[in-house]
């Protein structure tokens, strides 16, 4: 089964990794990876492997590597789900950290080999340097998790989030000035 999956991955074309966010007065530039990884663990821990309504948001801002075009989200309810999903995935040891096709997609297909077997993705985030055998969830995107928080509650009233990869950009949007967040250690966010 691993072998048809690492055939599925490698023959996905590289996509873009980079996630855009920006309101009126706002700019994040974010890994889709990370991402990706939040919006996995959201769907494996607390939807039980399926995609709900629950999410909804947080399941179209990791899907935005994939998009036609600049996708928009409720400030509101982006806040309110991302910080929902937080609250229940936290705490989640790295060893158990699950991994979409989709988002391994995002890691470039010479990265997927090790990433197909058990505790995998564990292994590759400690050898990358991003995380420690020990950690959890949390402690790897919390500062992702807390620039979404802060993008969100920033919004003016009647704003809308808007989310791109830099190729879909807008030619009014200029991300020069925005902040920029990865994978990484970092203590949890507690909204």
């Amino acid at each position: 089964m691993w072998g048809i999956a690492f055939a599925l991955v490698l023959a996905m074309p590289r996509i873009e990794s980079r996630i855009c966010i920006w309101n009126g007065a706002d700019r994040l530039n974010c890994d889709g990876v990370a991402v990706g990884i939040l919006r996995d663990n959201v769907k494996h821990f607390l939807e039980d492997g399926v995609r709900g309504a629950g999410f909804r948001q947080l399941h179209a801002l990791a899907d935005v590597p994939w998009a036609t075009g600049p996708l928009s989200l409720s400030p509101s309810e982006f806040r309110r789900q991302l910080l929902a999903g937080w609250d229940g995935i936290w705490r989640v040891p790295t060893r158990e950290i699950v991994v979409s096709l989709g988002t391994r997609a995002l890691l470039g297909a010479e990265r997927h080999g090790p990433l197909l077997g058990p505790g995998g993705i564990s292994a590759w985030l400690c050898h990358s340097g991003c995380i420690a055998p020990s950690n959890t969830l949390g402690e790897l995107i919390a500062n992702l998790v807390h620039e979404l928080s802060v993008i969100a509650a920033k919004a003016r009233p009647n704003e809308i989030i808007q989310c791109a990869t830099p190729q879909m950009l807008p030619d009014h949007v200029v991300m020069r000035e925005a902040r920029s967040i990865s994978l990484g250690p970092s203590g949890p966010f507690l909204p």
